[in-house]
């Protein structure tokens, strides 16, 4: 007998229990037929697909779903109730891009900042600095390799991936709210 197995995670590898599905039957819809619902059951190396021809009497939402029959589909720890397939069921969507955090200028690499210095070579100097082509140098004869105003180069980079960032993230949540809409609203 062939079954699909994954392994639950906890924290303690010796508390793994191998999760069995043996047999998925259901009633589901399939996108772009829209005349008619399906009824769908896997058996071990078996798929089939029949049409339910009942496009006069489609089925209502909450009559579609999946029967998934095995063994450790769900397990509870000490400290918390794993809900182990509707886990594995979420990996078989389609892959979802991530929220990306903002950047902060303490995280700007260092490769980032020698490309920020060689932009801005000459660029937003403080009151009294200057670049004589070799390095920069202030009213008092100071002289230093290194952008004077770093900080602040630091601080135009983060607004600038930030507004990217932001612009990002405003699409991946029109796509969730998408997604949202399409597989989860009754």
């Amino acid at each position: 007998m062939r079954t699909v197995k994954a392994l639950c995670g906890t924290s303690n590898k010796n508390d793994r229990k191998a999760l069995i599905i043996e047999r998925i039957r259901g009633r589901i819809r399939v996108e772009g037929k829209d005349e008619e619902d399906f009824e769908l059951v896997i058996n071990f190396n078996e798929i089939t697909i029949r049409p339910l021809k009942n496009e006069a009497k489609r089925l209502a939402k909450e009559e579609l779903g999946l029967l998934v029959y095995g063994r450790n589909l769900s397990y509870q720890s000490e400290n918390r109730q794993d809900t182990t397939l509707c886990e594995v069921m979420d990996c078989l969507r389609p892959l979802k891009r991530r929220i990306k955090q903002e950047r902060k200028p303490e995280n700007v690499t260092q490769e980032e900042v020698k490309a920020l210095e060689e932009r801005f070579q000459g660029e937003e100097l403080p009151y009294g600095w200057y670049f004589n082509g070799y390095n920069y140098t202030d009213l008092h004869g100071n002289a230093q390799m290194s952008h004077p105003n770093k900080e602040r180069l630091m601080e135009l980079f983060c607004e600038e991936e930030n507004a990217k960032v932001s612009e990002w993230n405003q699409s991946v949540e029109k796509e969730n709210l998408a997604d949202f809409k399409k597989y989860m609203e009754a």
